[in-house]
């Protein structure tokens, strides 16, 4: 049942309850026995509708902390009137899904958005249909489907569709308050092959099996031009930032990419090399706030599954030319495209 057909059950009852009472306020012990199931059935109707609340909420809130890891989010230097927060959740039993943001109303991207996995979809098949945020006000501070409407890119993800339950009403990845403009060749050849999925690899096989909680931080920097009408800004740069929460001691890594159209890799990093390289001119970002254990060099595993290369070696992807040549052809529709996340 859902959460807002329990909510309607529970007023019924508790109008009952309220009826019963005053028909039988003569009886005092039955009196008695009513008003504590009054009470009860009151406070339980505040839990529900306070979850319904929290699942929508634009502020940052107890409930949103949980994505961050010890509840303390990221801090990002720079002017703070032009940025909101952005937080939906989705309770699953034990399962936490959804993610919190920070959002930029001048670039029209996310600066950053940061989740916890705690399941892995295999057998996603997102939907393909991006709308707004209705949370975020107001609609000329997100990019909307125009802006991407023959621009020649994807709507690139930050949070991944696969980390999200399967059900296409449960899923808030399809947010322009989750996505930032990316080449085509770059989403689908380098960043998630190279990059989301030894995310996902390592999360499942290694965090999630051994018991531990896997929180992520997905961000974008710089800007390399803007697309649509709405003059959405596109990041020069994506990059990721994880770590695993063992109890008792801490794994993390980090990634990056440039947006550009061929040539481009993932270079795999410990999360203060990340760091260190976004640092420049006004941007300064510290990621994991909530245990320095998680920026420790010291706790660095390597997710580069596919070489033999020292974890602070780059990974240099080659771009054949069919490859190319494929996306050359494409351009056209690369905005009407399925972007692979």
């Amino acid at each position: 049942m859902s959460s807002v057909s329990k909510t309607r059950v529970m007023h019924l009852i508790l109008i009952v309850c309220v009826l019963i009472c005053v028909v039988h306020q003569h009886k005092a012990t039955f009196f008695s026995e009513c008003k504590k199931d009054i009470v009860k059935c009151a406070l339980e109707l505040y839990s529900l509708e306070d979850e319904d609340r929290r699942s929508s909420s634009v502020t940052r809130n107890i409930g949103c902390n949980r994505f961050f890891i010890n509840n303390v989010e990221p801090s990002l230097t720079g002017t703070t009137s032009n940025k909101r927060s952005i937080c939906h959740i989705i309770q699953e039993g034990q399962l936490l899904f959804g993610f919190a943001a920070q959002h930029d109303v001048i670039r029209k991207i996310p600066d950053w958005s940061a989740f916890r996995i705690t399941r892995i979809n295999t057998n996603a098949r997102r939907s393909t249909y991006f709308k707004q945020d209705e949370s975020l006000e107001p609609k000329d501070s997100q990019a909307s489907n125009a802006d991407y409407t023959g621009s020649g890119f994807n709507k690139g993800h930050l949070i991944a569709f696969s980390f999200q339950p399967p059900a296409k009403e449960a899923s808030v990845t399809n947010l322009y308050t989750n996505a930032a403009p990316q080449y085509p060749s770059f989403n689908k050849h380098i960043w998630y092959p190279k990059g989301e999925q030894r995310l996902k690899k390592y999360a499942k096989d290694k965090c999630l099996a051994n018991g531990g909680e896997m929180y992520v931080v997905v961000g974008t920097q710089g800007e390399i031009g803007h697309i649509g009408k709405g003059n959405v800004t596109v990041p020069r740069y994506f990059w990721t930032a994880a770590c695993c929460d063992l109890k008792g001691r801490v794994e993390a890594f980090a990634y990056y990419g440039e947006n550009k159209e061929s040539g481009s890799s993932v270079r795999h990093r410990s999360v203060s090399q990340l760091q260190t390289f976004l640092n420049r001119g006004n941007y300064k970002i510290n990621i994991f706030r909530g245990n320095r254990n998680c920026i420790d060099v010291s706790n660095h595993v390597s997710i580069d599954y596919a070489s033999k290369r020292l974890p602070n070696e780059p990974l240099i992807s080659r771009s054949p030319q069919k490859r190319k040549r494929k996306f050359n052809s494409a351009a056209a529709e690369a905005a009407h495209s399925t972007p692979v996340v």
